[in-house]
């Protein structure tokens, strides 16, 4: 499958530049595994609220939020294309947001990959996302 072999080609593509340059940073994968976790899950979970509240913003009786002094009303979803490429791939992501954009993305593959990993992703932070693709690499060609 072309999707497997993109895959492949990407992991083994990083496993070179983390050999390349652990070198000088010997704790590279693991904090690059740990940042990819931590602001990739954070994007995610924003990009998914997004998707919830736009779909709010066209209800003719959404529901309320009463926490939240500062929210006023969903209509400002309505002005978000959820569908621009920009908006959905990150393309516009600078150097300092790779992290940001990277792990998004893989969760984003993951969940269209159908891996299972949200239960353990917290509670089992030493495993990057990385492992997940790495696995079901290993699966598909069992």
């Amino acid at each position: 499958m072309a999707r497997d072999s993109l895959i492949s080609e990407c992991l083994s593509k990083r496993q070179d530049r983390i050999q390349k340059y652990s070198i000088e940073n010997p704790h590279l994968e693991q904090v690059e595994n740990y940042y990819v976790i931590q602001e990739g899950s954070a994007r995610y979970i924003e990009y998914n609220s997004m998707q919830v509240f736009s779909g709010y913003a066209s209800r003719k009786d959404p529901p309320e939020v009463l926490k939240d002094s500062m929210f006023k009303s969903y209509s400002e979803f309505k002005e978000v294309d959820l569908k621009e490429p920009a908006f959905d791939y990150l393309t516009y992501a600078a150097p300092v947001d790779y992290h940001y954009a990277i792990g998004f993305n893989i969760m984003r593959l993951l969940d269209r990959l159908k891996v299972e990993y949200k239960d353990s992703l917290l509670n089992n932070p030493e495993k990057g996302l990385y492992q997940y693709l790495q696995e079901h690499l290993k699966k598909s060609t069992d």
